[in-house]
Parts: C-alpha cells; sequence; structure tokens
C-alpha cells in the first residue's frame, strides 16, 4: 500500500473550482455593498449641508438677512463677534467653500456650484465625490436646489444611478 501526502491534481482542481464559484458569487454582493456604503455617504453630505443651511438661516433670521441675496457681500455674522462672516443667498449658504466647511465634509467628497444658477430648475450645488466626475453623465451625486425668492424651501435630490 502506497502512503501519499498532499493533494493530487484532481483534488486541486476541485478546490480551484470551488474556489472560483465562491468568488463569482460573492463578487456581486461586494459590489453592492461598495455602492450602499456611497449612497449611504451621500444621504450623509445631504444631512451635513441641511444641518448648516438650517443653522445659517438661523442666524439670518436672527439679523434680519433671510430676505436678501447679498451679492458678494458678506452679511451674516455666524460667532456673533460684530463681523460679518458670511455671504448669505436669502438666509442659505451662497458659496461653494464655506458651504463645504461648515457642512464639516470629508476630502473625498467635493461640492460644486452649477452652471445653470439662474434657472430654479437647475440645481444650485452638486455635492458629490472627488474621485468621481459630478456631472450629468455619471448620476452619483446630490443635487441641492435654492429658492429664488425669500421665504421659499431648499430642496434637494440625490441621484444614485451610477454609485
Amino acid at each position: 500500500m502506497r502512503n501519499t501526502k498532499g493533494f493530487t491534481l484532481i483534488e486541486l482542481m476541485i478546490c480551484i473550482v470551488i474556489l472560483g464559484v465562491l468568488s463569482v458569487v460573492a463578487f456581486p454582493k461586494f459590489l453592492d455593498i461598495q455602492k450602499d456604503a456611497r449612497v449611504a455617504v451621500l444621504y450623509g453630505a445631504r444631512e451635513a449641508l441641511m444641518t448648516a443651511n438650517n443653522q445659517v438661516y438661523a442666524k439670518a433670521v436672527i439679523q434680519s438677512q433671510e430676505q436678501v441675496d447679498s451679492g458678494d457681500l458678506k452679511n451674516i455674522d455666524l460667532d456673533n463677534d460684530g463681523v460679518n462672516d458670511l455671504i448669505g443667498y436669502y438666509g442659505y449658504i451662497k458659496n461653494v467653500i464655506p458651504a463645504h466647511d461648515l457642512a464639516g465634509f470629508d476630502p473625498q467628497l467635493t461640492i460644486n456650484r452649477w452652471y445653470g444658477v439662474e434657472d430654479e430648475n437647475e440645481p444650485y450645488f452638486l455635492i458629490g465625490f472627488a474621485n468621481k466626475p459630478v456631472d450629468i453623465f455619471h448620476l452619483c451625486y446630490v443635487e441641492v436646489y435654492y429658492p429664488h425668492t425669500a421665504g421659499g424651501q431648499i430642496k434637494y435630490e440625490i441621484k444614485t444611478d451610477d454609485c
């Protein structure tokens, strides 16, 4: 009787086939988890910007600046030191850098100003990932629609088709 140690070629091939089948089954699930994570980050970014805008709006109301599009002049004092810190747009955050900073975005997120700001059917800001293009051809971002008159509400839409 012959005493053998290790795998035979057939046993090795069976192990490789089993591992291949497991990887084919697990790979789509792994991709789904990545998409779910990106979508969750977008929801978190929406909530962060919503909170920052609510806080700025509360300051604007206290300072009677919620009816004003201040153009390029700082008109909202955030830290009550008597110096205006932020350019307001009907009481909301108007520019990209303060929006990014006040919302506390991670460096993996980017916030861009949309090109068609003058049309109320176009988003004011787009929030997306720094390593993915943020445009209408790559739908993995948050659209932020600002009101075009005083007293209007901000609208948020999350696009996740290409996440």
